[in-house]
């Protein structure tokens, strides 16, 4: 059926299962509609924004409260790198964006120091997409350690930069 309905012919058969090929997929979602076996799962584009704003408020007003180590948690930071490993480069950027101006508006940093942190994180790890497998919990666990790893070092950078 999903086959049918693809307008770019992106889904071919091999071993009784359909595989959609990257080159020719164009995101349209209609494969996601018609499929019997909901095989494939997308959240709506509509509720991104809602859901990164319940996550930095809960980042804002819960996490920066717990400190484990000298490490605060960071869970819109792995909610950015989910949604730019599942959808892509410029879905990572808008995502990354869009959470770091709601955490430069709700914290005392520096303005636009969030948005620059995790639109280049969001880019970064939307190179990834549709090439890695996060199902489990090693590879997320090991994403997650490298994000962090990364913002890590670009604050670092920016404070060589920006000594003042």
């Amino acid at each position: 059926n999903c086959l049918k309905r693809c307008p770019t012919e992106a889904i071919r058969v091999r071993g009784g299962r359909a595989h959609i090929i990257d080159e020719r997929c164009i995101d349209c979602g209609e494969c996601i509609r018609v499929c019997p076996h909901k095989a494939k799962k997308a959240i709506p584009v509509k509720k991104i924004p809602v859901i990164l704003l319940c996550f930095t408020l809960f980042q804002v007003a819960v996490l920066s409260n717990i400190y484990i180590l000298p490490v605060v948690p960071d869970l819109l930071l792995i909610c950015v790198l989910y949604l730019s490993v599942q959808n892509g480069r410029l879905f990572g950027v808008a995502s990354g964006f869009c959470s770091g101006l709601f955490l430069d508006f709700l914290s005392t940093g520096p303005f636009g120091f969030h948005c620059l942190l995790r639109t280049i994180i969001g880019y970064f790890f939307g190179f990834f997409n549709k090439t890695l497998n996060i199902s489990g919990f090693v590879f997320p666990f090991i994403l997650g350690l490298a994000s962090t790893v990364l913002k890590f070092l670009l604050i670092w950078l920016i404070c060589v930069f920006y000594t003042n």
